[in-house]
């Protein structure tokens, strides 16, 4: 039934032009698709591995900190309206995605993990980098702190808008907790793209799927992540340690615009 219902919802919405919903003063539309840090596409663990049987999300942070010399990296695709892109693809009129990806690489410093990550934004080439630290608080909760697009060229509106030359430079908190065996949830609050706070939930519906929803701040974003080889929710719990992670994303952003992404980690 659970995976039921997460099918059907990702097929409601209404279709966009565009991603207008996305473009306006303040409203970072290169920001609202994959995160580019820990989590985001693919699952991260309170022990710092990289699986499904840990935390995910999508375009918003976790608290639970890869290290340990681990490696990830995601290319995902946020189309302008229900229909999937495989690409990033602009024509004469308009964009038919926005594409963005991630190379992120992790090492434990200062008792906990330490993640530089750089984000290719579209193809023209430009990107954004990203920073996070973070601990353990016991009970499985994790707590860290970050940055995303250090730099802060990425643009905060929109392509010609007015506003877009305001800095992206957006610095979080975000805690996350285990939701018994079930699933992990997340809230943090930051500044710019975070100022108005956010949250994800993630839970699994089968053995090796997880439904993914989130508020950005914006709107909801919700989804399903498929774990290609990875461990199961039922597996060794040894497993995810001794393999290379591949994950699938499926879902909507804003309730509105089609989204896809896969992740390797190892």
């Amino acid at each position: 039934m659970r995976s039921g219902l997460v099918v059907a919802g990702l097929l409601l919405g209404a279709t966009a032009f565009g991603q207008s919903g996305l473009i306006g003063m303040d409203r970072y539309p290169q920001f609202r698709g994959l995160s580019g840090l820990p989590g985001g596409g693919i699952g991260v663990t309170f022990d710092g591995h990289y699986s499904l049987r840990g935390a995910i999300a999508y375009s918003t942070p976790i608290g639970y900190a890869p290290g340990g010399g681990r490696v990830s990296s995601t290319l995902g695709v946020v189309a302008s309206n229900l229909r999937p892109v495989l690409i990033e693809d602009s024509g004469k009129d308009r964009a038919a995605g926005n594409g963005t990806g991630s190379l992120n690489i992790s090492v434990d410093l200062l008792g906990g993990g330490f993640t530089f990550g750089i984000m290719p934004l579209s193809g023209a080439w430009d990107q954004a980098w990203t920073a996070q630290w973070g601990t353990h608080l016991g009970n499985e909760i994790g707590l860290a702190f970050g940055v995303q697009d250090l730099v802060g060229g990425g643009g905060s509106s929109g392509e010609n808008l007015p506003g877009d030359d305001r800095s992206s430079r957006s610095a979080y908190l975000v805690v996350t907790q285990p939701y018994g065996n079930w699933g992990h949830w997340s809230a943090g609050i930051g500044t710019r793209r975070f100022q108005k706070g956010f949250a994800n939930f993630s839970g699994w519906i089968n053995n090796n799927m997880k439904a993914v929803v989130e508020h950005d701040g914006f709107g909801l974003n919700y989804g399903v992540a498929w774990s290609v080889n990875g461990a199961t929710r039922d597996g060794d719990r040894d497993d995810y340690r001794r393999r290379i992670e591949t994950t699938v994303f499926l879902g909507l952003v804003q309730n509105k615009y089609a989204s896809w992404s896969i992740g390797v980690s190892f």
